[in-house]
């Protein structure tokens, strides 16, 4: 069975746009607390933070979070993993990649994104034979 996660950073900008006309660190502070339910481990606190953020951020916080399942954004709810991954940045770099492709019939979308690999693997294993050490130099220092 497959479980299906919100991005975090996604939720985070419509929760800002959603308190638009507020002040700039009201909205920080509404986004930090909605973060902090986000990533809270447990049950119990994220009752906790939920329960602070809906005190603190009123009526138009309360209407965004009945819109959103709990089970798709919070790690205490959620049922799959998601290994530590709380945005869809890479899923989002590898679509913005494969844009040409997507209008293709099935097969040739496949060969096109398999040769697009091929390339994109062929030209980093080139960059890495340059590299003095056993990872990579941003790493090492």
């Amino acid at each position: 069975m497959s479980y299906h996660a919100y991005c975090l950073h996604h939720l985070k900008m419509n929760l800002r746009d959603k308190l638009a006309g507020r002040n700039k660190v009201f909205r920080e502070r509404m986004v930090f607390k909605f973060r902090k339910c986000a990533y809270a481990p447990t049950l119990s606190s994220f009752q906790e933070n939920i329960n602070v953020l809906i005190n603190e951020g009123g009526i138009r916080v309360q209407k965004f979070l009945s819109d959103l399942p709990v089970e798709h954004w919070s790690n205490a709810y959620f049922k799959g993993q998601r290994y530590g991954e709380m945005c869809s940045n890479a899923t989002e770099s590898f679509n913005s990649q494969i844009r040409d492709a997507r209008h293709l019939p099935v097969t040739e979308m496949i060969d096109m994104i398999r040769v697009q690999i091929m390339n994109q693997m062929s030209h980093r294993r080139e960059v890495c034979k340059k590299w003095n050490t056993f990872i990579c130099p941003d790493m090492d220092s």
